[in-house]
């Protein structure tokens, strides 16, 4: 069964917990079932924030180094009439270098995912996945299909604030 474990989660499950948690400590923030998510995303994962996009490290990454984007409100539908495209392809482009700065080139996966138009309670959201190098993969990794994160979504968030920092100095 393909999935993903991070260093934390095996840590935790070697403890003898029945499952893996995903995401119980964080999802534990939020107060109650109508809380959005992405609302209520620790604000220590949070890289920026402008009046159109929150960029963050995922919650729950994918890859090592998996970075979300999406709009402060609740909006299931791009407008492009509001100049988020130039926005959203401005953070992209700021998020690539900041990589390329940190991690070198590696191959990059781009998930977009809207819901219907008028959505309550829904934000449209893009995910960016660095790619692991296959070469570089372990047992674990090929034989399962899980990916084992070495990097936190906390590591993952100081280390893009620190990169866009040095991209406004230079």
């Amino acid at each position: 069964m393909a999935g993903h474990l991070d260093v934390h989660q095996l840590r935790a499950w070697d403890r003898g917990q029945p499952d893996p948690p995903v995401l119980l400590n964080e999802a534990s923030r939020i107060d109650g079932p109508d809380r959005c998510l992405l609302c209520a995303t620790p604000e220590h994962l949070i890289v920026e924030r402008t009046d159109d996009l929150v960029v963050a490290a995922a919650l729950s990454a994918k890859t090592a180094h998996e970075l979300m984007l999406w709009p402060p409100r609740h909006t299931a539908q791009i407008d492009p009439a509001h100049g988020l495209l130039e926005s959203l392809a401005g953070q992209v482009r700021r998020a690539l270098r900041a990589f390329r700065s940190e991690l070198g080139t590696p191959a990059f996966n781009l998930g977009l995912y809207v819901g219907p138009a008028g959505a309550p309670g829904f934000h449209w959201h893009m995910h960016l996945l660095p790619r692991p190098d296959v070469a570089t993969m372990g047992g674990l990794e090929m034989t399962t299909g899980m990916i084992l994160l070495a990097v936190s979504s906390d590591g993952t968030a100081r280390l893009l604030r620190d990169a866009l920092a040095e991209q406004l100095v230079a």
